[in-house]
């Protein structure tokens, strides 16, 4: 699991991150908004003992790492959107790359890449993050 958090004018001794019943909090104070605090809810499978943070050109990343760290990739259960019939469906995504789904309910293909997804999420998260500053 990522966590990035845009935080600008943000220096680290203003920056407190810290474990309160299973959630991350970030607490901090910004030159130009004053105080803050975010929490985030992180699963169990995850090891908060072993998440790692970095304050770099204003982006805040914390890497919360699962706890089983054993060498290969994990399979993930996963919802898509079959643009046949309007159906979502569940699919195991276990490996790199683009894979072939087949929609249960009209039998047309999906074709879904995670690491293309996840990339896409990001560009549209910092889109809308640009969008937001141009509305102050």
């Amino acid at each position: 699991m990522v966590i990035e958090i845009e935080l600008g004018a943000v220096q680290t001794g203003d920056l407190e991150i810290f474990v309160e019943a299973d959630q991350l909090c970030v607490r901090g104070q910004h030159d130009d908004f004053g105080p803050f605090e975010t929490r985030f809810g992180i699963k169990p499978d995850h090891s908060l003992a072993d998440a790692k943070a970095r304050l770099m050109n204003g982006i805040l990343r914390i890497d919360v790492p699962t706890k089983d760290n054993s060498s290969g990739s994990k399979p993930r259960t996963m919802m898509i959107y079959c643009n046949g019939c309007g159906n979502h469906f569940d699919i195991v995504v276990t490996r790199k790359g683009s894979r072939d789904y087949r929609c249960p309910a009209c039998g047309k293909v999906q074709a879904f890449d995670l690491e293309a997804f996840v990339k896409k999420a990001i560009e549209q998260g910092k889109q809308m993050l640009k969008k937001k500053r141009g509305r102050q």
